[in-house]
């Protein structure tokens, strides 16, 4: 089990006489400080009061009652940031930075990683700059090896600025000689020359390696690494690609000797940060710990100590001074109000909800996410109204039940297939000790069973793929089921009703499901795929299915087209903005009746016009409302039934199912027998 600092609302008494950072408070002795009075170098005093400083640099430092760590004491007294309006100044200390570099020891020693989700402005970048590359330069022994890797060149040179532009500022007694110094490479030492009077590179020879894997992910090959830097991981195009190449650089055999440091801020992700999902999701599997820094956190002026841009203490902790004010102001010393940065943060939101500006309240809720699925939602170029999309995500996580996990399976007699090809829609069985439990690529989402009896109601729309693997793209497949307007239902609820969002170990799993889930919605030719991705075509009609295939929309081609293709749809620069209007419109009608949280981030981060997106999902959707919008059909009733009499699934809270009609009461799971009738090789 993954260990994880808990920092939600933690707050950290100190004892009387707390002072983390004496070298920032008080200065540098006259008796040390060579920079002011050059005399006193080489001076017993000076010797001795910088040796303690380095010990407390490498050792730690213990202070009312608190240890601080040895990177944490360098980072607080010794580094440098350099602000707008407020120039080269000490870093605030704060209990949430404390429990960073307390991770990072941790991480250290018990041969780990850290993985981190982080707000805007909560200066990781610079932790990770001056407390871990710049310290381990500088306190880890010679040969040190720190490596910086982003997926934009922008990232890689900005973080090397960091960690040159102080220079000028440090303590001369911190400062090292350098023999290499470009945008790829600063290497530490001094030249010096040997016995035989040939100058030779000496001192540490530490390095530090900047590089960018916008093409490769093989850039740190043959390389020992003892600290790697991935920054902004939400913008990593191939972030997995990078780390499984460079984790040979950071491992010997199965143990982690280097540490990596994978992480991405809320604003900063965009379609290319679903690597980075996965990798947060599954830390363990890559041996890292989590670490999460939500709005709420090192929010100023929300911290007791934080300054201003003029460096004077800002503090707005009033449910602190509430519970702590009767001790002294050193015992409650970089404590957080969370309540209050909460309050602060949702009644912003509430101001540019009701402004209408939802550039602005996008922009507010990426840089202050409350939650992790807040930091990821991207940032995107779309004419989606992101207040409808974020509130409703916002909404559903606190909801349980916003669907049934089932799996759609072709029904099998006597160990055969039946034919033609049926689909039959069970609950799946995800109890992790079930010895028959179905893995995790064949599970769906339904949120309305298929109604027995209604022609023209549901639309499925597959965004498909040729290859089961690819080098050039981390894209899943989508699959949606849209529900039509009706008056035929006494349940109006329209929209999505089905969706899956995988990639399963073979493609023809993901075609199977498909062409399945659009037999059991729907009638002949109400599966619409993408026709840029054709493989799916050939194999639904090689299994004799192709009735299931809607042919191409031809209402939305351009007068002059040249398309010849039988079915499917190819996204053309004239049909994705017509389509993506129909959406936006969905959105602004029905968004806010959506129970897909994967949908709505879907078409949160979609860039308006891009057919090579891996918004999957919402591709999916597209298409769906593409078949609807070009058969030009409206739900009808096949057989006259009373609406009151209307045989209707529910499921009991045992997985259990029942009709609406009592009489009809079934003991076992659904097994889509219901609505079989409809389909007779291929017919209504």
């Amino acid at each position: 089990m993954s260990l994880i600092i808990q920092i939600e609302g933690k707050n950290q008494v100190k004892k009387k006489g707390f002072c983390p950072n004496p070298v920032a408070q008080y200065g540098i002795p006259e008796y040390a400080d060579s920079d002011s009075f050059p005399d006193v170098k080489g001076t017993n005093d000076w010797r001795d009061w910088w040796e303690e400083q380095i010990q407390y640099c490498i050792g730690g430092y213990q202070t009312g009652g608190t240890w601080i760590s040895g990177r944490y004491y360098y980072y607080l007294n010794f580094a440098y940031m350099n602000t707008v309006g407020r120039g080269f100044h000490h870093p605030d200390f704060v209990d949430t930075d404390m429990d960073f570099f307390l991770l990072t020891e941790y991480c250290k020693k018990n041969n780990k990683g850290l993985i981190s989700i982080k707000a805007r402005r909560r200066g990781l970048s610079f932790k990770a700059n001056k407390g871990i590359i710049e310290y381990g330069s500088k306190f880890l022994g010679e040969k040190y090896m720190g490596g910086i890797c982003a997926g934009l060149k922008s990232y890689a040179d900005d973080f090397f600025d960091k960690l040159t532009d102080t220079e000028a500022v440090t303590a001369p007694e911190l400062q090292l000689n350098v023999l290499i110094n470009n945008t790829m490479e600063r290497t530490y030492g001094y030249p010096m020359k040997n016995n035989q009077n040939v100058t030779m590179d000496s001192g540490s020879l530490n390095q530090i390696l900047v590089r960018t894997a916008f093409q490769s992910g093989n850039v740190f090959k043959g390389t020992q690494l003892d600290d790697c830097i991935f920054e902004e991981s939400g913008e990593f195009k191939n972030l997995l690609d990078t780390y499984e190449a460079t984790k040979w650089c950071f491992m010997d055999g199965d143990k982690m000797i280097g540490t990596p440091y994978v992480y991405g801020t809320g604003g900063n992700m965009n379609t290319s940060s679903k690597d980075f999902a996965e990798m947060w999701t599954n830390a363990d599997a890559y041996d890292l710990e989590r670490f999460w820094v939500p709005g709420s956190k090192i929010h100023k002026p929300c911290f007791a100590g934080g300054t201003n841009t003029q460096g004077d203490v800002e503090e707005q902790i009033p449910n602190i001074i509430e519970k702590y004010g009767h001790l002294e102001k050193e015992q409650y010393l970089g404590m957080e109000d969370v309540e209050e940065s909460t309050r602060q943060i949702l009644l912003k939101r509430q101001q540019l909800a009701k402004s209408g500006n939802k550039k602005q309240l996008t922009l507010h809720l990426q840089n202050n996410p409350l939650n992790v699925k807040e930091a990821f939602i991207s940032s995107a170029d779309n004419n989606y109204d992101s207040a409808i999309l974020q509130t409703r995500i916002m909404e559903l996580m606190g909801m349980d039940q916003l669907h049934l996990d089932v799996v759609v399976e072709p029904e099998i007699k006597d160990g055969k297939l039946v034919s033609p090809i049926k689909p039959v829609i069970r609950l799946a069985i995800t109890n992790i000790e079930a010895p028959n439990r179905d893995p995790e690529w064949k599970i769906c989402k339904l949120f309305r069973w298929p109604e027995k009896g209604v022609n023209f109601l549901d639309g499925t729309g597959a965004d498909s793929y040729d290859q089961d693997q690819s080098k050039t793209s981390s894209s899943l497949g989508g699959i949606l089921v849209y529900r039509q307007k009706n008056i035929i239902l006494s349940d109006q609820m329209y929209g999505p009703v089905f969706t899956y969002y995988k990639r399963p170990p073979r493609k023809e799993q993901f075609f199977m499901i498909a062409m399945l889930t659009a037999i059991a919605y729907g009638g002949p030719n109400s599966l619409l795929v993408d026709a840029g991705s054709p493989t799916i075509i050939d194999w639904i009609i090689s299994n004799m299915c192709e009735y299931i295939l809607a042919y191409r929309p031809r209402s939305l081609e351009a007068p002059n087209s040249t398309q010849q293709h039988q079915y499917g749809l190819k996204f053309t620069v004239m049909n994705r903005p017509i389509l993506e209007a129909d959406v936006q419109s969905e959105i602004l009608d029905n968004g806010h009746n959506w129970f897909d949280p994967e949908l709505l981030s879907d078409c949160s981060s979609y860039n308006t016009g891009d057919n090579e997106n891996d918004s999957d999902l919402h591709d999916a959707l597209l298409l769906a409302k593409a078949y609807h919008k070009d058969s030009g059909f409206m739900p009808q009733s096949d057989v006259p039934v009373d609406k009151k009499d209307r045989v209707r699934p529910k499921i009991d809270g045992n997985g259990n199912v029942y009709y609406d009609n009592k009489n009809e009461h079934s003991t076992r799971n659904y097994s889509g027998d219901i609505f079989m009738n409809l389909i007779n090789k291929g017919t209504y």
